[in-house]
């Protein structure tokens, strides 16, 4: 169950949250990420800063999507609003998916070890 994230420069991004092998992965590096996030100090030089949490967005990105897929989304810009947008992007692909799959989930009773 694919979901297509367009981001407003035309680049497009496929995700599919209920593939456990993606979701496996996209979890373990989201994790990596927040927590590489959460450590830079934002009381460094402001462009310290900005070019830190870029780069950690970029190596996340190609890291769950394939090397270079966050320059080829980004089309060559270092375009901040462009890096949140796809970031809260992915974040709310995931929130709905959950969503998807609780109710999905709540459809099937599997007390007795088979669905409903």
């Amino acid at each position: 169950m694919d979901t297509k994230i367009v981001l407003r420069n035309g680049s497009e991004l496929k995700v599919n949250f209920l593939d456990l092998d993606f979701r496996g992965m996209y979890v373990e590096e989201a994790k990596k990420y927040s927590e590489a996030m959460n450590k830079i100090n934002l009381e460094d030089d402001e462009m310290l800063v900005l070019n830190t949490q870029y780069e950690y967005t970029k190596e996340f990105i190609d890291k769950v999507f394939g090397v270079g897929e966050f320059d080829s989304l980004m089309k060559g810009k270092r375009d901040l609003a462009l890096m949140l947008e796809l970031v809260v992007a992915l974040t709310n692909a995931k929130t709905e998916m959950d969503k998807t799959l609780n109710e999905m989930s709540a459809k099937v009773n599997f007390g007795n070890g088979y669905p409903a």
